[in-house]
């Protein structure tokens, strides 16, 4: 091979890593090694993004402005919830189309730090945020504006880590909200001091499950104890999971 056929194979057809590649299924997820880049399939990553921002340092950097924005519109949502119990669909909404938008944009590199994850892990970021929540939604347990507030993260949260990490920390930022959940409840039992009230209500829940031959039977009962209920707007703890799990996750 003479010196100025570098980079050829010999065989005048170019090297396999320089030829175009199909995004695929897996590119449209964009999955792990397996992702070309940040960038159109084809085209090495602009210098612009940083592709391993998401994995290294502190949450509160440039590199990292989607997780924040996603933190800012929880935060706002939590307010909302706290002052109205409700999270309206004009801030919903848009954080869910806003999430697709940005998975959407990376697959073409047109967003500077835009993350690793394409308009396909966003989508199923989304559908795993409404699965988790869905039982309870069904059962009455949370109002609908929890579950569009928590597709909302996920849409963002797919759309910076990728497929599979981002699901994990939807999962597990789900978990957080939930516990954080708990003990929010805890604490408004022991300060109204209801104790009997309190264990009447968990008597009849789970009667309710137990007794209940299917999922509408369920509802129609939680809406029934609904008067006696202490409203808790669960988009609070939601919040605090979520927030503090990315704070977690990027502090060790």
């Amino acid at each position: 091979m003479s010196d100025d056929d570098t980079g050829s194979t010999g065989l005048g057809v170019a090297p396999a890593s320089d030829a175009p590649r199909s995004l695929g299924f897996r590119g449209f997820f964009c999955f792990g090694e397996d992702r070309p880049g940040l960038g159109t399939p084809g085209r090495s990553a602009s210098p612009l993004v940083d592709k391993d921002a998401h994995m290294n340092g502190t949450l509160w950097t440039v590199e990292k402005w989607p997780l924040l924005a996603v933190c800012v519109a929880m935060m706002v949502a939590a307010f909302i919830d706290w002052w109205k119990f409700k999270v309206p669909n004009w801030l919903t909404f848009p954080i869910i189309l806003s999430g697709w938008l940005l998975g959407l944009l990376n697959m073409f590199e047109l967003v500077p730090h835009g993350g690793d994850g394409y308009l396909g892990a966003s989508i199923a970021g989304t559908f795993l945020a409404c699965a988790l929540l869905l039982p309870m939604y069904a059962i009455g347990g949370m109002g609908a504006g929890d579950v569009k507030m928590t597709m909302g993260f996920g849409a963002w949260i797919g759309a910076f880590y990728a497929f599979p990490d981002s699901m994990w920390i939807i999962f597990w930022a789900f978990c957080a909200g939930t516990v954080a959940g708990g003990f929010i409840a805890l604490g408004m039992i022991i300060v109204r001091g209801q104790y009997l009230r309190n264990m009447q209500n968990v008597k009849e829940i789970v009667g309710t499950f137990t007794g209940s031959s299917n999922v509408g039977e369920v509802a129609d009962k939680a809406n029934a104890r609904r008067p006696r209920w202490h409203r808790l707007p669960y988009g609070v703890p939601l919040c605090i999971g979520f927030v503090g799990y990315l704070i977690y996750v990027h502090s060790f």
